[in-house]
């Protein structure tokens, strides 16, 4: 069943997004990569066992690129959270379940990036449209064979807990459902998120 995988926090250029987020936790998350053709590159940070939190920007070494990633980190009013990953073990399986719901779900796309020592992290991704909740509904992500970044990324927090709001928070808790999320059920308000972390700095909320 897919769990929880890593949380988005999306910001205009990715140094102010680093100093803001550590601003807030007490941890600074570590440069590790480029999304060739996507325009983005990110920053981690884990905040305990299978789960980290990912900073992400436009990179300038890309700029005439175009994703959906971009246009969604433009349309943030400031840097915050802005979507979130599930990990699953068999995308195909998601997909399917998807379009049972009545969902589109794109082909599961095979993924890489090389990290700042010359490696090269791979992992595969699925993307589910049709639907009316935009960023609030979540990817998924298979790992693969490739170690966890949770496991050898900067760490110092843990995630606490983690929800969703909605105004149609009904549907949206029937559609993670339906798509076999473990997730808590969506709370009835202005659309948004709310990640609690025990970090340096205390307990903390970041929201988006």
């Amino acid at each position: 069943m897919p769990v929880l995988d890593h949380l988005l926090w999306g910001a205009d250029d990715l140094d102010q997004g680093i100093t803001e987020l550590e601003r807030l936790t007490g941890i600074r998350p570590t440069k590790a990569g480029r999304h060739p053709g996507y325009g983005t590159w990110n920053a981690l940070a884990s905040l305990g066992p299978g789960v980290y939190i990912e900073v992400i920007a436009p990179d300038p070494e890309q700029p005439g690129a175009e994703s959906g990633r971009l246009s969604q980190i433009r349309s943030l009013k400031a840097p915050g959270l802005m979507t979130f990953a599930m990990r699953s073990g068999d995308l195909e399986a998601l997909g399917a379940r998807a379009r049972a719901a009545g969902f589109q779900a794109g082909a599961v796309i095979d993924r890489s990036r090389r990290t700042p020592d010359g490696g090269m992290v791979r992992w595969r991704s699925l993307f589910i449209e049709g639907h009316p909740f935009g960023r609030w509904l979540p990817f998924g992500i298979d790992w693969m064979d490739t170690p966890h970044p949770s496991t050898h990324m900067p760490g110092g927090a843990t995630l606490l807990s983690f929800s969703l709001s909605h105004p149609d928070a009904e549907a949206l808790t029937a559609a993670n459902r339906a798509l076999g999320f473990e997730l808590p059920a969506v709370q009835r308000g202005p659309a948004g998120f709310r990640a609690t972390l025990a970090t340096p700095k205390g307990t903390v909320e970041l929201v988006g």
